[in-house]
């Protein structure tokens, strides 16, 4: 295009010069701006002095046609008419012609080489390297003058004083995706967004704004606050298959085949990646032309928004272990257990809940909070470390603790070991990874015994021996003898109480030394499911330890503890560290209490203890060899219900667990709450207990998300959900065992009046509360209660009153009175939880005998 093609009636020769068919959008059309490929403008003058030379080039084969460069007449360059950039040019209108008529096939291609051309790639990978070329051909010739006018454009629109704009004075969504995605990396907080586009203007709410146009972006809200915001186009999707061992092989997949390491971030293998980086390649294209990209998006761009479809681990909490940012829109989580390579399990100090606050609020937002574990670590984009670190810029004192790091295993002789699990891989020959946290065992076996003589760890060698006698109940092992350093010693372990062994060193006076023993082994199925779950071959194809629990009858005979749910449920109490397990059987008739501590179960009733004990299920050296796993549980129905932090695991036996919380935190602010209006003179607190019941908690958690929708809806603009503690007093124990099946039912509140409505009831203080229990043992509930919006109460209430000016819309409670409530009311059991239960009595009217025997807990 030739500068005559911007001066006044000089349109007819347009068409002509450029060899090819002026459409109707052309001619309908301002008078374009002139592009940087055919003139240089500064100011509103044109620069005569540059030239520009027609480029030549050595046949490259049959490639897509790119934008010739023509040369410039000297009687051509005449001062041209600048167009301010105030003016409604629409780019749209440039360089609209067809791209396979831009040029005849005699036209000149330029000489410049894509990154990924085949004269640098080996020629196997000459297919994909080929369309690699004519991508970055494409980015670099072929958009250079259309996506220029884009850009002047938006900076022309940004520049303008909002008053400009008209009465639109909104920008449109697109606007706002097109300028993230080229600007800002398609993601950013409201304020950047604001601050860089500045395409809103001060009176317009932002964040309204984008709650309009979610369809185009992924929203992340913590409480009523949208904290960052990613773009999102739901038809750009990455292929999940395209990056694993087999590939796609759908021949009209219509999703991006993309290296998923670009997505996460950065490619450490480059151009020697096996994956393709381009999203103009031979398969992505098609793709991309369909969604109209060709002309309007670089293939940098279009990664840009598939790195955004999904979340992504954060790199500090990935390096580190921690991270600082308060607002950090990545995932908070174990990179192993993304990975599938954590053995750490449910001790893990990285995380392996999805469901914790920071991490829920991000997957609530990319809607995948239900989405399985197995699809949930392919979508995941994460920077593996320390993979991502070998191409960054490191102190020598940096590599030399990262070298060290990499080339010390966890040896079975030293101290460390106790605290590690033998590598289930390593025994089979499988295990490459040299930054391997487990013990790589000699003998091959899943479990190693050892003794502590001579100031070491040594290992003894006739492991599986032992490890029959301990399978099979016994309280010792036979004899065994072995040579060690020159010496004859002869070796029995002690099982009960604790593991220990006796040592006879021959050759020295025969001397018998007491010294301390271990038994090292592979994590137990417990561990392995909670580091892969949704892995259904956990338990099957690998030596993980099958743990099982056993109790002694009144003849001694060991006898398993039934179903196989319950055997699930003490395994993972005992690896929680849960001192204290309470249960039920036929109906509350008889109540047990087990202490992992002592390894004693409790009658409740008769005060009758029985010993129990956690053994493995046995492996000998030749079903290790023939690779025949260890007999696994029965299927066992997991409980979805997103589990807080402090809470154990959940009971899958009982509908609810009263968890002792001695010692904690929650323990000291509980008894702060109740002695606030309780005169500890005359009152004493025996047991504080958590209710744990997973059907009432996802009910509450759900309402509390509900709540806080309706609040956001209706704009409220001070505390929406307005959680406390409140409290409630009950007489008997049938009641509490109700209580913490089913809740609290409106439907009895009769009993002692409703003056307010007809409804559950709660006091502010515990004093209150007192006066409807009854000794000489009193049962009082802590209730998180959802207050929300609240109404002066009535008797006449068989639900809240109306919000006065908005029609059908409800209060969400009622109090006596709203200037100093004490006393709520609320008709929704799904609005409070009953959250911990003391056990107290009356100093005066009790003797210590009967506390003890009506808590369990105090009988060990």
């Amino acid at each position: 295009m030739s500068r005559r093609d911007f001066l006044p009636g000089s349109q007819t020769k347009r068409s002509e010069e450029l060899n090819c068919k002026e459409t109707d959008e052309d001619r309908g059309c301002h008078i374009p701006r002139p592009t940087r490929g055919n003139l240089c403008i500064i100011d509103d003058r044109v620069d005569i002095s540059k030239k520009y030379k027609q480029q030549t080039t050595s046949p490259q084969g049959q490639r897509d046609p790119v934008r010739p460069i023509r040369a410039f007449d000297d009687k051509l360059m005449e001062p041209a008419i600048y167009h301010p950039p105030f003016m409604n040019i629409d780019p749209r209108c440039v360089n609209r012609i067809p791209r396979a008529q831009r040029y005849n096939k005699g036209d000149t291609q330029p000489t410049r080489r894509g990154r990924h051309s085949s004269a640098q790639i080996p020629s196997s990978n000459h297919a994909l390297n080929r369309d690699r070329f004519r991508s970055a051909e494409r980015d670099a010739n072929c958009n250079r003058g259309h996506r220029q006018n884009v850009r002047d454009q938006g900076n022309a629109f940004q520049k303008r004083d909002i008053s400009d704009i008209g009465e639109n004075k909104t920008p449109t969504a697109e606007v706002v995706f097109s300028f993230m995605v080229k600007n800002m990396e398609g993601k950013g907080t409201m304020e950047d967004i604001r601050n860089k586009s500045r395409l809103f203007p001060p009176e317009v709410d932002i964040s309204d704004w984008f709650r309009r146009n979610k369809s185009r972006f992924t929203l992340i809200e913590r409480g009523d606050q949208i904290t960052f915001i990613f773009v999102y186009d739901k038809r750009v999707t990455l292929c999940i298959h395209y990056s694993k061992k087999d590939s796609c092989k759908k021949t009209d997949c219509n999703r991006y085949h993309i290296c998923k390491n670009v997505c996460a971030g950065k490619c450490i293998f480059g151009r020697r990646c096996n994956f393709s980086h381009d999203c103009f390649d031979e398969h992505n294209s098609k793709i991309s032309n369909d969604l109209g990209f060709s002309d309007t998006l670089t293939s940098d761009e279009i990664c840009i928004i598939l790195r955004l479809s999904f979340p992504h681990v954060c790199s500090a909490w990935s390096f580190k272990g921690t991270c600082t940012d308060s607002n950090c829109p990545d995932l908070h989580i174990c990179p192993g257990y993304i990975l599938d390579k954590c053995q750490d399990g449910p001790t893990c100090s990285n995380i392996h809940d999805r469901n914790t606050e920071h991490n829920r609020a991000i997957l609530e937002a990319f809607d995948m909070t239900g989405m399985s574990y197995r699809v949930f670590r392919w979508l995941v984009f994460m920077l593996h470390n320390p993979a991502y670190m070998r191409n960054e810029r490191m102190t020598s004192s940096e590599a030399a603790s990262q070298r060290q790091s990499i080339d010390s295993l966890i040896h079975e002789e030293t101290e460390e070991a106790e605290e590690a699990f033998i590598c289930v891989d390593y025994i089979f020959g499988q295990c490459r990874d040299r930054r391997c946290k487990c013990i790589h065992s000699k003998n091959k076996l899943p479990y190693i015994w050892q003794i502590h003589v001579f100031g070491a760890w040594i290992s003894l060698n006739e492991c599986e021996k032992i490890e029959e006698a301990y399978a099979d109940h016994a309280e010792k092992s036979n004899n065994i003898k072995m040579p060690y350093n020159g010496l004859d010693l002869s070796v029995q372990v002690y099982f009960i109480p604790v593991i220990k062994a006796d040592v006879i060193i021959h050759g020295s006076g025969e001397s018998l030394v007491e010294t301390k023993a271990r038994r090292l082994s592979t994590m137990s199925y417990i561990n392995a499911e909670s580091s892969s779950l949704g892995n259904e071959e956990v338990n099957t194809n690998k030596f993980y330890t099958q743990w099982r629990w056993y109790w002694r009858d009144d003849y001694r005979q060991w006898n398993l503890f039934q179903p196989d749910v319950f055997q699930y449920t003490l395994e993972a109490k005992y690896l929680a560290r849960q001192m204290f397990y309470s249960f039920s059987r036929e109906n509350f008739a008889f109540n047990h209490t087990i202490s992992f501590d002592k390894m004693v179960q409790l009658n409740n009733d008769t005060r009758k203890r029985r010993h129990i004990m956690r053994r493995p299920v046995l492996l000998s050296l030749e079903e290790v060899r023939r690779k025949i796993f260890p007999l696994s549980l029965s299927a066992v129905t997991l409980i979805k219900t997103p589990l807080p932090e402090s809470w154990m695991p959940w009971d899958l036996v009982q509908p609810f667990e009263l968890v002792n919380i001695t010692g904690s935190n929650e323990e000291v602010e509980i008894k702060r709450l109740f002695f606030e209006t309780i005169d500890r003179s005359k009152e004493q607190i025996d047991s504080i207990c958590r209710v744990q019941n997973h059907k009432l908690w996802e009910l509450f958690c759900s309402e509390e998300s509900t709540m806080k929708d309706k609040a956001r809806r209706l704009r409220y603009k001070h505390n929406s959900v307005n959680k406390k503690f409140l409290f409630h007093g009950t007489d008997n124990i049938d009641a509490v065992r109700g209580i913490c099946v089913n809740n609290f039912d409106k439907r009895v509140s009769g009993k002692f009046g409703t003056s307010y409505g007809d409804g559950a009831y709660f006091a502010r203080d515990a004093k209150y509360s007192h006066c409807y229990t009854q000794g000489p043992v009193r049962y009082m509930f802590v209730v998180n209660v959802l207050l929300g919006q609240s109404a002066k109460g009535d008797k006449s209430y068989r639900r809240p009153p109306e919000i006065p000016g908005r029609i059908y819309e409800l209060y969400d409670s009622c109090v006596n009175d709203i200037e100093d409530p004490t006393i709520f009311v609320l008709f929704d059991k799904n609005l409070y939880y009953p959250q911990y239960l003391i056990q107290y009595h009356d100093r005066e009217t009790i003797s210590q005998e009967t506390v003890s025997q009506s808590t369990s807990y105090s009988s060990f």
